[in-house]
Order: structure tokens, then C-alpha cells, then sequence
């Protein structure tokens, strides 16, 4: 008969310090055969194996004991204290992680796997006495330990009862004697922080809060603040004073105290003693039945199919509806502006005040006092529809028809413009005679049009179309992606397209105008003056009546024009063609406002003088170039700008300050070339007054920084002043020659320069009769 062993008492505890005995585990078994004896007084061997870790694969500690069973089978021993075969009992970090004991018993027939079990707690005077410190517990008695002499808190599972940002460390057992306090379970932050504990507070389970003075909690997510608070279920919150919440998802308010609440998800309530709640979820609260403070006992609504007793209690809403109307259709009502139609079975607390002859088929759970039809005439369907306007119409989720005659369609969606319509998502029609279709489009001017993504039509009679266009003015038009028409009949069309002049067009790609009747086409083009034309790519027109072309071109003269590719800028050439590159820019032919021609590579190198000779034979010439700066009367403006208040520029008489008497000087910027020499100076102007002490002084000043040194300063070249006393009066040319100024003398000065114009000291005449009409910088390079 084969021997069958039977552990029938497992008893393992800590074995204290008795003069030179070794700390242990004490085990007790009794051992039997397959009929149940017990085996006495035989030799058996016993293996104990300890491991460590959830997933038991790290064997920490193994020994075996060879004993004899007593009388009745039993035998005792302590682990810890048998042959060691690996590792070392008295390293074991029992606080550190879950621990397993494997037993294995040898009667001479081999080791028979009798299992393994956890240890479910860890004997202290081991855990102790790994960490270095001594044992504030003592066994005073069978199956007691106690720990009278410590103020220190219980802890099992942790070394802290604070919360130390491992999942190791969650699941624990802990008593904070200075709250009084108890915890057991888990938690996966700080709810059981010291913070987050309530004097006399008990909490059980996981993720529980109970924060509140002599608040106890048990289950899952749940918090109980408000004083002798109870809280049973998951994720309840128990907030008033003497509250017992329990169930699923409950709240009980702080603002009524000994409230009761059952059921799940219910419906806060400030005056009610019990609450048993039935809703969906957080967002979708109910209340099945309440009893409020006065004694009224509310209860929800009830179906028909509900009532299946026949002694069951229903609501006064129930025996209204189903007693004396029908369940479904229209129902007539007066609210207050006359007759209108809902549907049947509609809460009048989640509407507006129905309009005269309104017909309001839309649904919705919210309270409000303008969702419906509450326009006279109007029309609303679908959910959470709004028509408001004289015979408006609101359909889909959302929208809201508040303009007369208007229309509203589609996911919050406004029309709010007289006969405005807005289709689509979040669309806004606010202009009068408006239309607004697609997605977060908006039409804000009378009678303007935005579709697409993101539009915006702002301007009276525009249109911006595609995605994120925007029109800003009267009959502006926007087309494409991100393409913008700021002025009045500005037109924008493709991507990145801005048209920013009145009368001004931009088709392509990253191009711009920024001046009144100009045309930019191409890609990256740029237009900063009025009545200018660019196509291409890359090309800048800063002057005024310009034409650019090509790729890569500039053009700052007036009237001028250049083509072909990445020209040499130059202020004062009216045509050029550039046969540059990106990085090195070059004019191949060049005609100045002079009327010099420049031909590159006409004889030798360089940009060359080219003259006619009497037989018509182009000729390059080894003279140095020339050519003249003009500065119109339309150049100048006021020194302190005052946003040109006083400054009169005029093409008969020039440029002007129209207050008599003011002594505000007038100036024009002047561009030249670096490697110039300044020859002469004219000056063309108006003078017909006959007073000694009016008159105007010219002269040509600079601004000159130096690189080397960092110093800069205001200087004027002293050999270009001239003053009109020296002249008679009316239309004059008054010439300086001789100059011989350098624009730039060496690579470290750099000079800014500009033509000043002052009156005497009898200040303006203020009628034009002392006027700068034209200067004319000739220079040498």
C-alpha cells in the first residue's frame, strides 16, 4: 500500500530571539497515510524551497530537514534553520516583493510536491531585522501579537504609508495612529496621503478617498468628503455631512446633510433626503425616485409598458399623458405670442416660448428658453435647432435660423443676416442677403458669399471661396488656398495669393500687391507701387508704372522694366535685361533715365558706355559713366511725417507745406550707387513771392555710418546749398556744379542720402507759391 501523506495544519510564524537560537519560521504538519492514519515515529526528510516574485521563477533561498514524526504523526520544524542547499535565509528581502514556499516531503519513496503557497504576510522580526532595526512587536500570548511600547504607524506592504510612485508599493495595509485612521487595498496615487487622510477615516478596496472626519469608504474610485460620510459601491462621491452614498457613479450634495443615495448615476439634488438614481452614465444623470425635505415624493416618468403591477404607483405626468392625449404627433400650444404646433411629448422647460403659426418638430434634453420655434412663421427640425427670425428655417444639430427669412442647416450652423443661408459645420451667415456653405466658413458682408473650409467673406457684395481665404472689402474676390483680397475690387486667386490694392490682381502662387491698380501673375512675385505689372517668378516692382518679367528681376525707377533673369539692381536704369543667376546677379543691357545705353561685354569686360558715331556704329566708350537721378515733387514728404498732415504734392506748382507761416522742412530719399561720384546738382522750383524773408534753401544731406568704428551721424554735402535770394522768382532751374562728392569713399563708410528743402524764416506760403517741383543729382561711376 503506497504511503499518502496528508499536511492537515500549517502553521508558520516568527520565531523570536531565545538566547543563541536562530530566527525562523516555525512549520507544523501532521502527516498521514492514504486511509487517513497518521505516521508515527518514522523518519521523514522535508525540502523547503522560497521564492521570490509574482510570476515565482527566482528561487531565493532552499533547505531541507531530516525528523521523525511524533505519536500522532506530527513533526515541527523551522525554516530557516534546516541544511541549506542555496541561497541564504537570512538575506531574503521579505519587504521588497511577494514571497512563495514550496514544500516537498521524502519518506523514502522520494520528494512528493505538496505545493506552493504565498506568503500572505511577512514576519516582522525578519523584515526588521534585514533593514537593521529591532522589533517593536511582542507575542504575548497563543495567537496575539502586540506592539504597546511604539507611537510608530502599522504598515504591511509598504515602508511608508505615503504613496512612493511604484507599483510595488500599492497594495497595502496601514494604521496612522496620530489620525487614528485605517487603510486597506490598493491605490494607484496619492488617495491614501496624508493629505488625502480624514481623522477617524476608514477606507477599503482600491482607489478610494476618504478624506472627510469619521468618513468610511469600501469598493472602487470612490471619495467621501463631508463629515461622518459612508461610501460603498464604485465611484460614488459622498459630499454632505452624515451622507451614506451607495451603488454605482452617485453624488450626494454638500448643500443638505444625512442625505441617502442608491441606484447609479443620479441626479444631484439640494433637497432631497433619499435619491435612488438610474442613469446612463456622467453626462446622462437620472433620477428615478426622490424625497425631498418637505415631504414629496417625486418619481420620473413612466411608460406604459413600464407598468406591469397593479398596484404600481405612477407619476401625474404619466396619467396626463396617457389618459387624455396622444402619445405622438402635434400638439397646439400658446405660449404667449399665439398659436403654434410641437410634438407631442416635448418638455416645454427645454424650449423657448413657441412662435404664431411656428411649426417646431426638433428634440432636445437640455433645459433652455430659446431652443424651438420661437420666430413667428418659423420652422425648426432635428436637435437642439433654434429658429427664432421671422419665417426662418433651422434644421440638422445645432443650428439656429435668427435672421428674418433666413435659413440654417446642418451642424451649428448660423444664419443670422436677414434672408441669410448657412449650410454646412459651424458656417456663420451674419450679413444681410448673406451665404455661408462648408466648414467654419463665414459671411459677414451684406449680400457676400464664403464656401469651402475656413472662408471668410467680410467685405459688402465679396466672395471667398476654397480654403482659409477671406475678402475684406466692397466686391473683393478670394479664391484658393489661403489666398486674401484686402481692398475694394482687389482679386485674389491660388495659394498664398494677396491682393492688398484697390482695382489690384494676384493670380499664383506666394505672390503679392500691395499698391492700387497693379497686376502680380507667377510664383513669389512682389508688387510694393501702384500701376505696375510683374509676371514670372521672384521678381520685385517698387516703383511706380513698372513692368517686371523673367525670374529673379528688380525694379525701383519709375516707368522702368526689366526681363530676363536676376538683373543688377540699379535705381536709376528705366530697362534692363538681367542674365544673372541666384547668386550672382548681372545686367546684360541697360538704358537709363539719362538715356545712357550700357551693353555688357560690347568690348572687353564690364559694363560698357556705348555711344552712335556719325555713321549710326555703336561704339563703347573709355570714358566714365554717367547718369542722373531725378527726384519728382512726389517723392518728398514732411520731416515729422504727422501722417502728412500740411503736405501738399501737386503737378503743376510741386511739393508744399499749405499752412502759411509753418517752417516744417520737406525731404526726399535719394538712391545711388556706391561706387558714384556726385558731379552736379539741379534744382527746379516754384518762387513768386516778393517778401525778403520767404524763400526756400536746398541742399543735399547724409547719413553715414562707419563699419570700422560703429560711429554715424547727420551730415550735408556743404558744396550743393543753395538758397533762392539768389535768384528772381517764379519757375527757375537753379544748378550747382562742380560737386565732386563721393558717395561712398571706402568699403568701411556707408552713406544715406536725401534732398532737404527749408523756407525761410517767413515759413511757407502756404499756397503753393513756393513749391520744390524736380532734382537732378548728376553723377560719375
Amino acid at each position: 500500500m503506497k504511503t499518502r501523506y496528508l499536511l492537515l495544519l500549517l502553521s508558520i510564524f516568527y520565531v523570536g530571539i531565545h538566547h543563541a537560537q536562530t530566527r525562523g519560521i516555525n512549520y507544523k504538519a501532521l502527516i498521514s497515510n492514504n486511509t487517513g492514519a497518521p505516521l508515527a515515529n518514522q523518519n521523514v526528510t522535508v525540502q523547503f524551497t522560497i521564492l521570490e516574485g509574482d510570476m515565482m521563477t527566482t528561487e531565493v533561498y532552499k533547505e531541507s530537514h531530516t525528523t521523525t514524526t511524533d505519536d500522532n504523526g506530527i513533526i515541527i520544524v523551522n525554516i530557516g534553520e534546516g541544511s541549506s542547499i542555496s541561497g541564504s535565509f537570512t538575506t531574503i528581502s521579505w519587504g521588497m516583493d511577494t514571497h512563495f514556499i514550496k514544500t516537498e516531503i521524502d519518506s523514502g519513496s522520494g520528494f512528493v510536491d505538496f505545493g506552493t503557497t504565498e506568503f500572505k504576510t511577512v514576519p516582522y522580526a525578519l523584515y526588521a531585522e534585514s533593514a537593521g532595526v529591532s522589533s517593536p512587536f511582542s507575542e504575548s500570548a497563543p495567537n496575539r501579537i502586540t506592539a504597546a511600547n511604539t507611537n510608530a504607524n502599522f504598515v504591511v506592504g509598504s515602508a511608508s504609508t505615503e504613496d512612493q510612485n511604484s507599483v510595488n508599493f500599492d497594495s497595502r495595509m496601514f494604521y496612522d495612529k496620530s489620525k487614528v485612521a485605517f487603510r486597506a487595498g490598493s491605490v494607484d496615487g496619492t488617495q491614501w496621503d496624508n493629505a488625502n487622510r480624514g481623522l477617524y477615516s476608514f477606507a477599503g478596496g482600491r482607489n478610494n478617498t476618504a478624506d472627510g472626519i469619521s468618513t468610511t469608504v469600501f469598493g472602487e474610485n470612490n471619495q467621501a468628503s463631508g463629515y461622518a460620510a459612508t461610501v460603498l459601491g464604485r465611484q460614488n462621491t459622498a459630499n454632505g455631512s452624515n451622507s451614506l452614498v451607495a451603488g454605482f457613479g452617485n453624488i450626494s450634495s454638500n448643500q443638505i446633510n444625512a442625505q441617502t443615495v442608491l441606484g447609479k448615476w443620479n441626479e444631484e439634488e439640494t433637497d432631497a433626503l433619499l435619491i435612488i438614481g438610474n442613469g446612463a452614465d456622467d453626462i446622462t444623470r437620472k433620477n428615478v425616485l426622490s424625497v425631498k425635505s418637505d415631504g414629496n415624493i417625486i418619481a420620473s416618468d413612466l411608460t406604459l409598458a413600464e407598468i406591469t403591477q397593479s398596484n404600481a404607483l405612477v407619476t401625474k405626468a404619466y396619467v396626463d399623458a396617457n389618459t387624455s392625449a396622444p402619445s405622438t404627433g402635434l400638439e397646439q400650444l400658446n405660449e404667449g405670442n399665439g398659436n403654434g404646433w410641437r410634438l407631442i411629448g416635448q418638455d416645454a422647460n427645454n424650449f423657448g416660448n413657441i412662435g404664431q403659426n411656428a411649426v417646431d418638430l426638433s428634440t432636445t434634453t437640455f433645459p433652455s428658453t430659446t431652443y424651438g420655434a420661437t420666430g413667428n412663421s418659423s420652422f425648426a427640425a432635428g436637435i437642439v435647432t433654434t429658429a427664432s427670425g421671422f419665417g426662418a428655417t433651422a434644421l440638422g444639430n445645432g443650428s439656429s435660423a435668427q435672421g428674418e427669412n433666413a435659413f440654417a442647416a446642418g451642424g451649428a450652423s448660423t444664419a443670422s443676416g436677414e434672408g441669410s443661408s448657412a449650410l454646412g459645420k459651424n458656417t456663420v451667415a451674419s450679413g444681410d442677403f448673406s451665404f455661408a456653405v462648408g466648414e467654419g466658413s463665414e459671411a459677414s458682408g451684406n449680400h457676400s458669399f464664403a464656401f469651402g473650409s475656413q472662408t471668410d467673406a467680410i467685405g459688402l457684395y465679396s466672395f471667398a471661396g476654397g480654403n482659409s481665404s477671406s475678402t475684406s472689402e466692397q466686391y473683393s474676390f478670394a479664391m484658393g488656398n489661403n489666398a486674401r483680397a484686402t481692398q475694394s475690387f482687389a482679386f485674389a486667386f491660388g495659394r498664398l495669393s494677396d491682393a492688398n490694392g484697390q482695382y489690384s490682381a494676384s493670380f499664383g502662387e506666394n505672390v503679392e500687391v500691395n499698391a492700387n491698380h497693379s497686376f502680380v501673375a507667377g510664383s513669389s512675385n512682389i508688387i510694393n507701387n501702384s500701376h505696375s505689372v510683374v509676371f514670372g517668378g521672384g521678381n520685385t516692382a517698387n516703383s511706380t508704372f513698372t513692368a517686371v518679367f523673367g525670374l529673379g528681376n528688380t525694379v525701383n525707377a519709375q516707368g522702368g522694366m526689366a526681363t530676363g533673369l536676376y538683373n543688377t539692381y540699379d535705381p536709376n536704369a528705366i530697362f534692363q535685361v538681367g542674365n544673372g543667376t541666384s547668386g550672382s546677379t548681372n545686367t546684360a543691357f541697360k538704358v537709363s533715365n539719362s538715356g545712357v545705353v550700357n551693353i555688357d561685354n560690347l568690348a572687353g569686360t564690364g559694363t560698357r558706355n556705348v555711344s552712335v558715331d556719325g555713321t549710326g556704329n555703336l561704339i563703347a566708350n573709355a570714358t566714365p559713366n554717367s547718369d542722373i537721378v531725378v527726384i519728382s515733387a512726389f517723392d518728398f514728404v514732411k520731416k515729422n511725417n504727422d501722417n502728412g498732415i500740411g503736405m501738399t504734392r501737386d503737378p503743376f506748382f510741386g511739393s508744399f507745406i499749405n499752412v502759411p507761416g509753418d517752417i516744417s522742412e520737406i525731404y526726399a530719399p535719394v538712391q545711388l550707387p556706391q561706387n558714384a561720384t556726385i558731379e552736379k546738382v539741379e534744382y527746379v522750383y516754384y518762387d513768386s513771392d516778393t517778401q525778403a524773408n520767404r524763400n526756400l534753401e536746398f541742399s543735399i544731406g547724409y547719413h553715414q555710418i562707419n563699419s570700422s568704428t560703429n560711429a554715424n551721424g547727420n551730415f550735408v554735402v556743404t558744396n550743393t546749398v543753395l538758397n533762392t535770394n539768389s535768384y528772381p522768382s517764379t519757375n527757375k532751374i537753379a544748378t550747382v556744379n562742380n560737386v565732386n562728392f563721393q558717395v561712398a569713399p571706402n568699403t568701411d563708410i556707408w552713406r544715406a542720402f536725401y534732398v532737404i528743402v527749408k523756407p525761410g524764416s517767413g515759413g511757407w506760403t502756404g499756397n503753393g507759391l513756393m513749391a520744390i517741383q524736380q532734382v537732378r543729382i548728376h553723377y560719375t561711376y
